[in-house]
């Protein structure tokens, strides 16, 4: 990490960054609370349905949603693969550790965030289904 305070850097990503995505859209995908795989499978779904990446404010989706999705996302890899995680100054290269690999959520929230048509190429899910490949194929 290149941030002073690393602990609390990585508070700022589970208490503010990802409960804002909570916040935003709990009330159309209560799954959203659970930090599941599931919920990465519902917010691709919702972003790429509404088109929230050409219809919402490029200023709100850099300022607010590459935050929160990339925190929400790297929460679910940290969980689910006991990884951990590496803060940066510049947000889009902080990482999660999994199996010694670093992931970077937030580039990944970034680009899924670009057009509708990055929603899917650049699915939540399928940056998770690597992941999870990665692992098994580490452990396995």
């Amino acid at each position: 990490p290149d941030v002073e305070d690393p602990e609390k850097i990585v508070q700022v990503y589970s208490n503010e960054y990802s409960e804002e995505l909570v916040m935003i859209i709990h009330t159309e995908i209560p799954q959203i609370m659970d930090f599941s795989v599931e919920a990465l499978n519902l917010i691709d779904l919702h972003f790429w349905r509404k088109a929230l990446a050409e219809k919402l404010d490029r200023e709100y989706i850099q300022g607010t949603l590459v935050a929160a999705i990339g925190a929400y996302l790297g929460i679910v890899l940290a969980r689910k693969f006991e990884g951990y995680w590496v803060p940066r100054n510049n947000l889009l290269e902080s990482q999660i550790v999994v199996d010694q690999i670093a992931w970077l959520p937030f580039l990944r929230a970034q680009n899924f965030l670009h057009s509708r048509k990055s929603t899917l190429d650049y699915s939540l899910r399928k940056f998770y289904r690597a992941v999870e490949k990665h692992h098994v194929d580490w452990v396995g």
